[in-house]
């Protein structure tokens, strides 16, 4: 299947996602034959229809419903141009690194683009997209993500009974992708990203005058065959997130903090995520599931 000339993988199981990413589906025809690329990039969206841009364009940009009955949308970034959006960008920095002066991994030596990186991961608004290297790392975000927004609902825990997928967006990293100042892979990793690290994370950042979200950006640059999205049922979520653990990817492991610490004795206690599931307070009727995992 296609979306906007992007391949869209609709798979059946958590197998089937392994397999394809172990087959290295992303690949294009050569004049010598089929070609892998060298890196791919992973992000996980706990829903198909996310988008793939920066959390500070995303907070730059509001809609409204025409009297036809479509959405309009309008950005700042692309209203005021790039020249104001590179201005705010400065600002947003210039006041993080202030707050930061005197703690720990903050110091002179720590360049914008490790500023950037070290305040994604603290929740700032920042012009970068977060990917990771590992697919599984992205497919653990993309189901924590989903079970978050359903953890009220009685099947919470497992997503058994659920339709829907998430979706796991693949970037192939083959020559000349990338244009610097427009478009480009940021690698940095600051002394006191141990979060990062332990993601095996980097980040995209999408400077264009008229594309704010990667999807057109790459069609527009007839880059379609760079960029791929996996589809995974939801309710492949238990056996997934059992999969996951046994590859010690697990909140501890990618929040080496006392956060990190905290989320995982929250899901190592079972009893709580029994209790989610029972009905009418019978426990016969429970569906405990697997009693470590996420």
């Amino acid at each position: 299947m296609q979306t906007d000339f992007v391949a869209i993988h609709n798979l059946d199981s958590w197998e089937q996602f392994i397999e394809s990413v172990r087959s290295g589906s992303i690949r294009k025809d050569g004049s010598g034959g089929q070609s892998y690329p060298d890196q791919v990039l992973y992000r996980g969206h706990a829903k198909p229809d996310w988008r793939l841009w920066s959390p500070l364009d995303r907070r730059l940009t509001t809609w409204v419903r025409r009297p036809d009955g479509e959405i309009e949308y309008w950005s700042a970034r692309k209203t005021c141009g790039l020249g104001w959006y590179d201005k705010l960008c400065s600002q947003i920095l210039d006041q993080f690194k202030q707050a930061c002066r005197g703690m720990s991994g903050a110091d002179s030596g720590t360049n914008d683009d490790e500023y950037w990186a070290l305040g994604r991961h603290f929740g700032l608004l920042t012009p970068l997209l977060d990917w990771t290297l590992s697919p599984y790392v992205a497919a653990f975000f993309a189901f924590v993500e989903r079970l978050q927004y359903m953890e009220h609902g009685s099947h919470a825990y497992t997503l058994k009974g659920n339709e829907g997928s998430v979706r796991v967006w693949a970037i192939a990293m083959w020559d000349q992708i990338e244009i610097p100042g427009e478009f480009e892979v940021v690698r940095a990793s600051p002394r006191a990203a141990a979060r990062q690290r332990a993601q095996s994370g980097l980040f995209t950042r999408l400077r264009s005058e008229e594309y704010l979200e990667l999807v057109p950006y790459f069609v527009s640059r007839n880059l379609t065959d760079h960029l791929v999205a996996y589809d995974i049922p939801i309710d492949a979520a238990s056996h997934a997130m059992r999969d996951l653990q046994l590859m010690n990817i697990t909140p501890a492991t990618l929040f080496p903090d006392l956060y990190g610490a905290a989320w995982q004795a929250n899901v190592d206690n079972a009893q709580i995520h029994y209790a989610s599931l029972m009905y009418d307070g019978d426990p016969a009727k429970a569906d405990p599931g697997p009693s470590t995992t996420v």
